[in-house]
């Protein structure tokens, strides 16, 4: 137990729970940043656009030196007045459909839009149609073959065999 508090107040020493900042030190500042309308606009548009380095990532989430330099030309296009919907465009003539991370819908594109719903639509028949071909046959049996509904005139073929062999 006294080896437990000997090394919690040693710990206690050694890394104070709270640093003042000194003057010269800015390793302790902290600076606080506002976000700006510009920094949420490129950071909502490199969200959209692919790395095409990485696999799946988009610009603002990868690391890599390209999508660095991807997100900076982004910023700087966005703080020269140019719409989102003009640097979508520059970087889709120079990288081609794959860097938007959301396809557009045209062309080939849309079958990613319209097949999920077809494939619904038909899994839904599939099996509406199944249950009914299995619930008819169990209740088309169940009645056929109740004693109570077959036909009195109809000879049992059974019976006549059993009557024939004890004769």
């Amino acid at each position: 137990m006294s080896l437990l508090l000997a090394l919690t107040l040693i710990l206690a020493q050694a890394t104070p729970l709270t640093s003042s900042p000194q003057a010269g030190d800015s390793a302790n500042t902290v600076i606080t940043v506002q976000e700006t309308d510009l920094d949420r606009r490129a950071r909502d548009l490199s969200a959209r656009l692919r790395c095409p380095v990485c696999q799946s990532q988009s610009i603002e989430e990868s690391n890599s030196p390209l999508a660095r330099e991807m997100r900076a030309l982004v910023r700087e296009k966005l703080a020269a007045g140019e719409s989102e919907e003009d640097i979508e465009r520059y970087f889709f003539e120079r990288y081609g459909g794959s860097i938007l991370l959301d396809p557009r819908p045209e062309g080939f594109n849309l079958a990613v839009y319209i097949l999920p719903a077809i494939a619904l639509i038909a899994g839904i028949t599939i099996v509406i149609v199944s249950a009914r071909k299995w619930l008819r046959p169990a209740a088309a049996t169940a009645a056929t073959s109740s004693p109570d509904t077959a036909a009195p005139d109809e000879p049992d073929p059974d019976l006549a065999a059993w009557e024939e062999i004890n004769r």
